[in-house]
Formats: structure tokens, sequence, C-alpha cells
């Protein structure tokens, strides 16, 4: 074969993936596939052998990649919430007023506990079973930022005339409670209420609700 020829052969090659990136893929595999099976049934009992299973590998190869289920438990919450702390930055640098900004949050939570309404629960539970330290750890890296968040929304709020002083306290309770539970109650919500699928339209409602209950709450 001609230099040419080989020359074009090469370039008709796909490129070959690293060990590094042939790593992470199969993470991002193993994540999704225990994120899927933990949605299906709104917590966390399952074992390493069924998230292989589902993602068409071994347990030998998902012990591998996360040493253990808590492994797989923390990895799988740092995707599910790392999108959500992006957004909310993006949010807190926004010029809007601050009932435009609560609106949007508010939106931006029920739509995330919706497609990962695992995430409040996984969260706990990593905080629970944890050490003091590793605890203090998650909290400090994903619910403090979502305190301050809320911390300067009502402090911008207040400024503009339309909320009243409150505590950041009760104000995360209050939002943060009200959406994970809508989100994580498939049941209540088949058996109760005949809804199988809760559709965009059915999302907005909810979020709009939340956020005039809470406006009328926190009002001036």
């Amino acid at each position: 074969m001609g230099t040419r020829e080989k020359r074009v052969t090469e370039r008709g090659k796909k490129p070959a993936v690293s060990k590094i990136e042939a790593s992470r893929i199969t993470r991002d595999v193993l994540i999704e596939a225990a994120q899927a099976i933990m949605s299906e049934r709104g917590g966390v009992d399952f074992t390493l052998s069924e998230v292989g299973n589902r993602a068409g590998m071994s347990a030998a190869l998902v012990q591998y990649h996360f040493g253990s289920k808590e492994g797989l438990l923390f990895a799988s919450f740092e995707q599910g919430i790392g999108r959500s702390l992006d957004q909310l930055r993006w949010l807190r640098e926004l010029k809007l007023p601050a009932a435009k900004k609560l609106r949007m949050h508010i939106g931006g939570v029920v739509s995330a506990y919706m497609q990962k309404p695992f995430t409040n629960r996984l969260l706990h539970l990593l905080i629970d079973g944890a050490t003091n330290e590793k605890a203090q750890r998650v909290a400090d890296v994903y619910i403090l930022p979502i305190v301050n968040f809320h911390r300067d929304l009502i402090s911008q709020g207040v400024e503009e005339g339309v909320f009243r002083p409150i505590s950041e306290m009760h104000f995360y309770f209050l939002l943060v409670g009200a959406c994970e539970h809508f989100a994580s109650r498939k049941h209540v919500l088949r058996y109760v209420f005949n809804v199988d699928d809760v559709e965009d339209a059915m999302r907005q409602d909810y979020a709009d609700f939340v956020y005039g209950v809470v406006m009328n709450g926190i009002a001036a």
C-alpha cells in the first residue's frame, strides 16, 4: 500500500478511545442504569448485580469502578445535582427582579425532581449514614449553595419591597419539601389521583401553584 492510500485508510478509521475515556463512558452508563432503577422504584433499594444487568455488565465491573454501593450512590447523586447547582449559579447572576427569579427557581426545582425524583432521598441517605466529617462535607458542597441562594434571593426581595424578612431555613424546607414530595410520590399520584404520568402541563401547573403559595406567604 502506498503512502497516499495508507493516509486515506487511517483517516477513515474511527479514532481510538483512550482508557481514561473508556472508563468515563463505562461509569456514566452504570450511573444511568442505577438512576433508572431508582427512578422506577422511588428509592435506593437495589443491588450491584441489578445495576450491572441493566447496563449489560457484571456486578464485579460496578464494584471495580465505584468500590461499593455507597460509592455508586454518591456518584449518582453528584451527577444528578451537578446540573442543578450550575443552573442555580446562572440564575443568581441574572439581573432580574426577585419575584421573577423565584418563579424560575421553583420551576427548575420541580423539573429537576421530576427528572430525578430520588435525589433528595439519596442526599439524606448519604448524610445520615456518613461520619460527621463526611456529612458536613456533603452539606457544605450540595446544600449550602442552595441555602445561600435563598438567602440572597430573600434579601433582594426585601430590598425591592416585595418580600418580608423570613428565615432562609423555613424557606428552604417549605420550597424543597413541596417540590420533592410531589415528584417522589408516584404511588400516591397513581392510586389516589389516577395520574400515571406527569406531563409538562401538569408539572408547570404545580410549579405555578407552589409559586403562588410561597409568594402569598412571604409577600411584603
